[in-house]
């Protein structure tokens, strides 16, 4: 079928031109996307270590690997609660961050009481008590927002920031964290 359609010398003209634009178009392309800068790549590291310090490495590795224990007890990944009093500024930014909110500063009254300052877009002061406690849920937090705490709604985005609070440092409790070797 195809050959028995019709030349037309105009169209071909046409076809011919534009096959002239996309030739130079494709002499491009292996060019797109490098830089045309004069810096070049580094070859890679042949540095070979002396003897010793071979022999130090080695000295290290073994001592790390002595350092862990040959399967009796496992190192404790996680606290037996699933709770780490160091997750709470961590898990005190995500809360707010949740409630568009953002923390000002934290005061630590004792080893047991973290006091956290936040404030509102709107400048309203909330202050977030935090609380280690000696059983399950192992930490607690009391907010209280705004400049009429008792009112329904500053109570309610109370809640909500305690509520967040609490399931941030339980999903910072589940990660696992290697205690450094000392």
């Amino acid at each position: 079928m195809v050959w028995g359609m019709k030349f037309d010398l105009r169209n071909a003209k046409n076809g011919l031109a534009g096959m002239f634009c996309l030739i130079p178009a494709f002499a491009m392309l292996p060019g797109c996307g490098s830089s045309h800068s004069n810096v070049t790549m580094a070859s890679p590291s042949t540095h070979e270590l002396s003897a010793a310090q071979e022999d130090s490495m080695m000295a290290i590795l073994k001592e790390v690997a002595m350092a862990t224990p040959p399967g009796d007890e496992p190192l404790q990944l996680l606290p037996p609660g699933g709770i780490r009093w160091s997750d709470n500024s961590m898990a005190m930014d995500k809360a707010a961050e949740e409630s568009n909110l953002a923390v000002l500063g934290m005061e630590e009254v004792d080893e047991d009481h973290e006091v956290y300052t936040l404030i509102s877009l709107e400048g309203w002061v909330a202050s977030v008590k935090v609380t280690r406690l000696q059983e399950a849920p192992w930490v607690w937090a009391d907010a209280r927002v705004g400049p009429y705490p008792d009112e329904p709604d500053s109570m309610s985005q109370a809640a909500k920031v305690q509520a967040s609070f609490m399931k941030w440092m339980s999903n910072y409790g589940r990660m696992k964290r290697i205690p450094p070797i000392n």
